[in-house]
């Protein structure tokens, strides 16, 4: 089965249902099964690098929409670190064009054709600048008890015998 490594906390919001889309630089081809691994990497390391001092406010809104997402009062040590944790499926994915933001919704234009709303939540979970690429997560399923092994950069064979 192909795998994907995510650093915590998006590996958990997948696995949770909160994020459907994984914003990444790259396109992929690849349509099917994918298993999610929580890097090892620990989450504060992974936030001082996306929110460097001098925007302390969105770091805040963007754990406090995390530890609702999970019902977690600390996500820095209630997570899962270096396991697969989850399945899903990939069932497409999207150049992001032109970023929008409404009211009450965020969204995008898929390759130029169309507009696509955005829930605020996952417009704050993942980077939509234009020319990335949302991969379509459907199918979710969390796994009863992660499975700890390593992980690699981008879509990678992982032998769950």
């Amino acid at each position: 089965m192909k795998a994907l490594t995510i650093y915590q906390p998006w590996a958990s919001l997948t696995a949770a249902g909160c994020k459907l889309y994984e914003t990444k630089p790259f396109y992929t081809s690849y349509r099917g099964q994918v298993a999610i691994h929580a890097a090892k990497k620990y989450i504060v390391d992974v936030l001082d690098g996306i929110y460097p001092l001098g925007i302390e406010p969105e770091r805040r809104a963007f754990v406090a929409a995390v530890r609702d997402c999970l019902g977690m009062r600390d996500i820095r040590h209630g997570l899962p670190y270096g396991a697969i944790i989850a399945t899903t499926e990939l069932v497409a994915c999207h150049k992001i064009g032109k970023f929008c933001h409404a009211p009450d919704e965020f969204g995008y234009w898929r390759s130029g054709q169309y507009w696509t709303p955005v829930r605020a939540q996952e417009a704050l979970f993942g980077d939509w600048r234009e020319g990335r690429f949302a991969w379509q997560w459907n199918n979710t399923k969390l796994l009863d008890k992660p499975i700890p092994c390593r992980g690699q950069q981008g879509l990678w064979e992982w032998n769950n015998a």
